[in-house]
């Protein structure tokens, strides 16, 4: 048996369970989901007329982009996706406990190309 509550002159951290329903009113399970987000940079570089003419081209540019670099979570958030929302069937109540149950985290994603116009 965890530390539940059972009476006001036993104190305890957890609210006394009741056919699964001890966590709908509490905020027990709220936790702090605010974080930071660098969620897309681009470099790129295009070449000088002298390179492009020297080519044969009318311009070249080359450059590289990343998405979903870095998130930085409160300490204590122990899910994989912020900005989770499930909308659909038992996930759309407010009562559900965890906003990020059934979301996927997100994936990095890199790309990298020449622009070359003739």
């Amino acid at each position: 048996m965890q530390n539940r509550w059972v009476h006001e002159d036993i104190p305890a951290s957890l609210p006394t369970g009741r056919n699964g329903r001890e966590w709908t009113a509490t905020d027990y399970l709220i936790q702090d989901a605010s974080y930071i987000a660098l969620r897309e940079a681009v470099f790129g570089y295009t070449f000088n007329d002298k390179v492009t003419e020297t080519l044969g081209l009318d311009s070249v540019r080359i450059f590289a982009s990343a998405q979903n670099l870095l998130y930085f979570f409160a300490d204590d958030y122990y899910g994989n996706n912020p900005e989770a929302l499930r909308t659909s069937s038992q996930y759309a109540s407010p009562l559900v406990s965890g906003y990020q149950r059934g979301a996927d985290p997100l994936t990095r994603q890199f790309a990298a190309g020449i622009d070359i116009t003739f």
